[in-house]
């Protein structure tokens, strides 16, 4: 299934198309909700929201049910829209947000999601640890890569095994968006603007480094 959101009036809320059938649309989260993330597993959805307002963590269910697990923990500090930007680890046990603001910053926290009990518990954050500034991370299918940019527009792979930080881009127009992972786990997708500011989007190959444009600077603004 895909899930995408739109600001409509009529349409507002997030929506889920299934991909092997020629279904409409399903308006699964009704309302005001921002920024929302899949789980790789396509088990949970996060979304952005004041509490009982829409915003929190649901289940994604087999038959399209969305059970909500939880409304956004509190004091997660800085902008106010709960779990925005937020992001899950690839089994969908755990959801991350920094405490800076939803943009993202190096202090996080961690909730493991729990189903049974429909709760978030607070969790131990590994990986990253404290000293590393993280705007908007997405976690590799395989759970070995962070993905993350900057305040100064760089976009940052994190290796969580050898616990080091190393830049594989540099904007001098704008930051990097919709970071995507390969199911393989070998190439990064990312958007980033050109010098004419038009986006294009460009593969990063996580074994050798290499970097190939897939999209044209005069070819709009695209998303992946």
């Amino acid at each position: 299934s895909v899930y995408y959101m739109t600001y409509d009036d009529a349409k507002l809320g997030v929506w889920r198309v299934q991909t092997d059938t020629k279904e409409a649309p399903t308006h699964t989260v009704k309302g005001c909700t921002v920024c929302h993330s899949v789980s790789a597993n396509g088990q949970h959805l996060v979304t952005g929201g004041e509490a009982g307002n829409n915003g929190g963590v649901y289940q994604l269910l087999p038959d399209g049910g969305l059970p909500k697990i939880s409304d956004p923990p509190s004091g997660l500090g800085g902008d106010s829209r709960g779990l925005s930007f937020a992001f899950l680890t690839p089994d969908g046990k755990y959801v991350l947000r920094s405490t800076n603001d939803f943009w993202g910053g190096p202090n996080l926290r961690a909730f493991r999601i729990d189903n049974v009990g429909q709760k978030l518990t607070e969790a131990e954050v590994v990986g990253m640890g404290t000293t590393v500034s993280a705007y908007v991370p997405t976690i590799s299918p395989d759970g070995r890569f962070i993905a993350h940019h900057d305040k100064n527009q760089r976009l940052w792979l994190y290796d969580v095994e050898k616990k080091k930080d190393s830049m594989i881009d540099e904007s001098q127009v704008d930051q990097f968006e919709n970071l995507r992972w390969s199911p393989d786990s070998r190439w990064l997708a990312y958007v980033v603007a050109s010098s004419n500011l038009y986006s294009r989007i460009w593969i990063h190959g996580v074994s050798d480094g290499s970097k190939i444009a897939v999209t044209l600077s005069k070819d709009g603004n695209p998303e992946i």
